[in-house]
């Protein structure tokens, strides 16, 4: 049910960038949404720092994977219309380069899925204890838009929606949902500093 709603958000939320038809999944981890992306007819990478983890995303499927770091990606500026981190950011050591790289790949937005701080499913990951949740840093929606607001060119523009999982079944811009979905655009025509 949580999976449905997650990908309902990312769909809306992508809907509102113009001709998306390439998207670099960082943090593809076992290529969940890269495979879901790949079946709705967008051309997708996944990129991930676990072998591992790729391993099981190639058994699974033929997917285009990539094994390199978030902090320094493996390709050329504005390679891919968006590049998309769901559920990532949040285990990052260095969140602010990864966006900037981010920034550096895509031509038309960046996309987000991150676990709210301020919810009640924020809460129940923390409070499950898992060594991997307890070095994960959520974010509220106001954080991830200051962050995208002091690294971004001026014409950007960002919108937000959450999950209120269980609570209800659609997505709203409530800074308490549960999963953060959120998008940052520009105008691919319109010169950025990568362009310069």
């Amino acid at each position: 049910m949580a999976d449905r709603r997650e990908k309902l958000l990312i769909k809306y939320l992508l809907d509102e960038i113009p001709n998306v038809g390439s998207i670099l999944e960082v943090g593809c981890g076992s290529g969940h949404f890269t495979r879901w992306l790949n079946e709705l007819g967008m051309r997708t990478v996944g990129i991930d720092l676990s072998f591992p983890m790729l391993f099981e995303a190639k058994k699974m499927d033929t997917i285009d994977l990539v094994q390199g770091d978030a902090l320094k990606l493996p390709f050329l500026s504005r390679s891919f219309d968006v590049v998309m981190m769901i559920t990532s950011l949040e285990f990052l050591s260095d969140p602010v380069q990864s966006l900037n790289e981010a920034l550096r790949i895509a031509k038309r937005g960046i996309m987000l899925g991150v676990l709210n701080r301020n919810s009640l499913l924020g809460w129940q990951y923390r409070k499950k204890g898992a060594p991997i949740w307890d070095k994960a840093h959520l974010y509220t929606p106001k954080e991830l838009i200051d962050i995208l607001l002091k690294i971004t060119p001026g014409n950007i523009k960002i919108s937000y929606r959450t999950t209120i999982f269980p609570f209800f079944p659609s997505h709203l811009a409530l800074p308490w949902g549960g999963f953060i979905g959120m998008v940052a655009s520009w105008d691919s025509g319109k010169d950025t500093e990568y362009d310069r």
